[in-house]
């Protein structure tokens, strides 16, 4: 069996790394099944296993004449290297890969990342290409949730596969302590060291954090907070965040840092990870990988996270939007004893073990591939 792997780009994003986790294990796992990944470049293309082929194309434009040219590429790409299944993921790739599947006839399937907003009728078109393969995967039960009130459809192609977390990588065990001193005392100068990693945009909920710090200052608390994310394409948030931070007087004690692949060492540094989202997340990578390094966890009682984090064993969730709920977490999370943190790291990392193992994650999309060659 060969699969075409088909994404926008090989950013640091969470389609991505998700891609990523599966091929590396799908790769060792079941290494009679081929696999080619269609992306434009980016920083991810290293970690993709040498047994893997990769093909560079443009397919993060969204533009209707790049969707249209991109389709008659995938279809010759498909014949040439002679694709038993595609899979798409994100929206312009999956209306490049519908039309590659109707020049060829081969089989496609796609996965849904997220929630999309729906502000008219064209956007609910244009967000609908995820849902029209003959096999839809939703990462999560919010998402089959989310489908059946806005594309019901749809809804029958849709199969629920959570998301898996690479556990063996995201292990505590692996990080020296080196590394995590160095973070510590670069970052933190040993205050407590809040950590948000994911991407510069409004709905990760920057502003929001930025609030509940400026409540949590106001109590007397010390701290330093870093937002890990790309600011290529984001300087104007970036800009406008910094001004944000200014007027809250924080600027002794908010900094950036840019996003790289292994965030391990730099989340462990962390007394608190910190997830406010202000928009549902489908899943929740940094979420789940945070948990599985054994951290403290702050999220938004949204989408996703809520299947990832029970609250309070595992984590805790606060009242999407609200800054003082979200202080009143953080300052909770501070004053743990060691051994408290300890706990609660613990009882997170065997939830993830025990919910969202990459090994389950893996057999079940070859289930997926394989039913769906057989029609």
């Amino acid at each position: 069996m060969h699969i075409l792997h088909i994404l926008p780009r090989l950013t640091i994003g969470g389609i991505e790394k998700s891609v990523c986790a599966f091929l590396k294990k799908a790769t060792v796992t079941y290494p009679d099944v081929k696999h080619t990944v269609v992306a434009a470049s980016g920083p991810l293309k290293t970690s993709l296993p040498q047994k893997v082929t990769y093909i560079p194309l443009n397919l993060h434009r969204k533009d209707p004449a790049s969707l249209f040219l991109n389709g008659i590429r995938l279809a010759r790409l498909a014949r040439v290297c002679g694709v038993d299944i595609m899979h798409a993921q994100s929206r312009g790739p999956c209306w490049s890969t519908l039309m590659a599947s109707r020049l060829t006839s081969i089989p496609w399937v796609s996965s849904i990342h997220g929630a999309h907003k729906i502000q008219n009728k064209l956007k609910h078109f244009y967000n609908s290409s995820e849902l029209r393969a003959s096999c839809v995967i939703s990462l999560s039960t919010f998402l089959v949730r989310y489908i059946h009130a806005h594309y019901a459809p749809f809804e029958e192609n849709v199969i629920p596969i959570i998301s898996g977390i690479d556990t063996d990588y995201f292990t505590p065990a692996l990080i020296p302590h080196e590394e995590i001193a160095h973070w510590r005392k670069s970052l933190s100068h040993n205050e407590p060291l809040l950590v948000m990693p994911g991407r510069l945009t409004a709905i990760k909920g920057h502003n929001l954090l930025l609030e509940a710090l400026a409540i949590l200052r106001q109590q007397g608390e010390n701290f330093h907070c870093v937002f890990i994310g790309p600011t290529k394409g984001a300087e104007a948030y970036v800009t406008a965040l910094k001004m944000h931070i200014q007027n809250l007087r924080l600027v002794e004690s908010v900094r950036f840092e840019e996003a790289r692949q292994d965030l391990r060492s730099l989340m462990c540094a962390a007394d608190v990870v910190v997830a406010p989202s202000i928009h549902p997340e489908a899943f929740g990578c940094v979420v789940a990988e945070a948990c599985a390094l054994e951290r403290c966890v702050v999220a938004s009682d949204l989408g996703g996270f809520q299947e990832i984090i029970e609250n309070n064993k595992t984590g805790w969730l606060f009242k999407p939007s609200h800054a003082a709920d979200l202080a009143e977490a953080l300052h909770h999370v501070l004053h743990l004893s060691n051994e408290e943190r300890t706990r609660i790291g613990q009882q997170a990392r065997k939830r993830i073990e025990t919910h969202f193992s990459l090994d389950r994650y893996v057999q079940q999309m070859i289930d997926v591939y394989c039913n769906t060659l057989q029609g």
